[in-house]
């Protein structure tokens, strides 16, 4: 990666408390864009976008990039790529974040060129959630001869009651549980306190 990135997606993960998983996102959508740019300035094939390297990159090549270039970006996505609206929405998030960073932090930019850019537009549909037949049986599922059975049946539990994510399970420690309620670090390093609590299967009633 090139220092400019780097300096970057250090900012974002040691300053701000973005997690690696945020920060990897961010790497991949950078990546892709400056892969875009140096095939554009090159006049290659788009399907010889992917194998390019970035590691040439630098501070002029970052100055040089205006708005024009990230909205054919954004096309080239669409188009090309077929990525949806919010895969799309979520890669202008990324570079608004890198060229914010290069004009108020680092300075290396006078003007930012995406921020003026629209996010293009998403419908955001309803939530996706099991009904309590389908909770049931998802739990009924695990194998009681299992070794893992308790482990495995207190994640599925976990995931039901408390609508944590995967990340803020795996960071879950003993000390964060407290009585009946459990603190969790979701996105953005916000704390949140849950509440476990358990109730007899109705197919146990």
């Amino acid at each position: 990666m090139p220092i400019e990135i780097r300096q970057f997606l250090s900012y974002k993960e040691t300053m701000q408390n973005r997690s690696p998983l945020t920060v990897a996102e961010y790497a991949n959508d950078l990546r892709t864009f400056f892969r875009y740019m140096k095939a554009k300035r090159n006049n290659l094939r788009a399907e010889d976008i992917d194998g390019l390297s970035i590691d040439d990159i630098d501070k002029a090549f970052i100055v040089s990039v205006t708005e024009a270039d990230i909205y054919e970006f954004l096309l080239y996505l669409a188009h090309d790529r077929r990525n949806n609206p919010r895969t799309r929405a979520r890669k202008l998030s990324s570079l608004r974040a890198f060229f914010k960073y290069h004009t108020h932090k680092t300075r290396i930019l006078d003007k930012d060129p995406a921020e003026y850019i629209d996010t293009p537009q998403f419908r955001t549909g309803e939530p996706k959630y099991l009904s309590l037949d389908e909770s049931i049986e998802l739990i009924d599922s695990v194998q009681k001869t299992d070794y893992a059975y308790a482990r495995n049946h207190a994640i599925l539990t976990l995931f039901l009651n408390c609508g944590i994510r995967l990340s803020e399970l795996v960071g879950i420690n003993v000390s964060d549980i407290r009585e009946d309620t459990v603190t969790v670090l979701g996105k953005g390093a916000k704390e949140r306190t849950c509440l476990l609590y358990t109730s007899p299967s109705p197919r146990d009633s």
